[in-house]
């Protein structure tokens, strides 16, 4: 099919969501003084100082990092070679714009800088898989408090690698996984 014909694939939110959890509790992506998200985040602070910041260019920059998350993530999960099979293009540009976004909105409330953590899942309260009897659909959920203290939901196939590294880290830390039938 020629390109220009092709219709473009819609982002897969789920999956642009666990990449970006992903990526935010993976140090050395993110959390080490010379990682790759502290470079691109030291750049755009130099660029909003100088006046010259772009939210959609930063978009960009977000986008190295959120390739490199997902090539991690497959290697550790599934196959290297799937890293864009389990991210599409279009999902990963979605998981950019939440970086890109998080990062000025942080930005505008004073929250950014070398002095500031990334967030990362402190602690897991709930886990529980459900399937629900009208469907036949199993879907597991996943109950975290960040490093910062809001509050957050992972939800997704149980199958998912990363909802089993999920549920596997709330077996490690003593939380029951609990079976619903809906």
């Amino acid at each position: 099919m020629p390109k220009a014909s092709r219709r473009r694939e819609e982002p897969n939110e789920t999956a642009a969501r666990e990449l970006a959890l992903f990526i935010e509790n993976d140090y050395d992506l993110v959390g080490a003084p010379n990682s790759q998200g502290k470079s691109i985040e030291k750049n755009l602070l130099a660029k909003l100082k100088k006046g010259t910041f772009d939210l959609g260019k930063s978009e960009v920059a977000w986008g190295y990092l959120i390739e490199a998350g997902a090539k991690k993530y497959a290697k550790e999960f599934a196959s290297p070679g799937e890293w864009s099979k389990i991210f599409t293009r279009p999902t990963r540009e979605l998981c950019a714009s939440y970086f890109a976004i998080s990062f000025y909105e942080e930005y505008k409330l004073g929250n950014v800088g070398e002095q500031t953590p990334n967030a990362r899942i402190a602690e897991i309260r709930k886990a529980y898989i459900r399937t629900y009897s009208d469907s036949g659909q199993t879907k597991a959920y996943v109950e975290w408090v960040d490093t910062r203290g809001n509050e957050g939901r992972t939800e997704g196939d149980p199958h998912n690698p990363h909802m089993q590294a999920l549920l596997a880290r709330a077996k490690r830390e003593g939380v029951t996984v609990k079976k619903e039938t809906w």
